[in-house]
């Protein structure tokens, strides 16, 4: 089952209630660093969507938009610009390598960090999510107390300097 604020049903992508268009108020701050993080996660595993969307949401500073395929990845991060994006590497249809190469192909997110997740741990896997367009590549089991640390980190490196 999805977690509690999302609908069951794929195609119903809207998450917590709070959109990045919510975020653009007046007076709000433009910079990353002095509002919330947009992060999209995408897994077609809904107990890790759950997870990560409670760790992120833990730490105050995050507004956790997720999806559970490729497809709809490429669409809600073209609707919702996300600062970043946490995406699993092995889900049906359309793979993280895909989708990441797809992003990174698009103008209208090429912009948008990547950061893998995945188990497969092996160099080829690591090399291909490089490959794609991945700034980071992080392993399952995720280990949460530094999740919104490596995430922070990920967004500091591809900043220009």
């Amino acid at each position: 089952m999805y977690p509690e604020s999302e609908a069951a049903n794929p195609g119903d992508h809207e998450t917590s209630g709070i959109g990045v268009e919510d975020l653009a108020w007046e007076g709000y701050p433009e910079s990353p660093m002095e509002r919330p993080l947009v992060v999209l996660v995408v897994d077609d595993e809904p107990d890790v969507i759950e997870l990560v969307r409670r760790e992120l949401e833990r730490e105050g500073q995050f507004v956790v938009h997720f999806t559970c395929d490729g497809k709809s990845a490429v669409s809600m991060a073209k609707d919702h610009q996300p600062d970043i994006i946490l995406l699993d590497v092995m889900m049906p249809g359309m793979s993280g390598f895909e989708t990441c190469k797809a992003l990174k192909r698009d103008p209208s997110t090429e912009h948008i960090s990547v950061v893998m997740l995945t188990v497969r741990q092996d160099s080829r896997a690591i090399e291909q999510a490089f490959e794609a367009g991945a700034a980071n590549y992080l392993m399952k089991p995720i280990r949460f107390g530094s999740l919104a640390a490596q995430l922070r980190a990920t967004l500091d490196k591809q900043r220009p300097a």
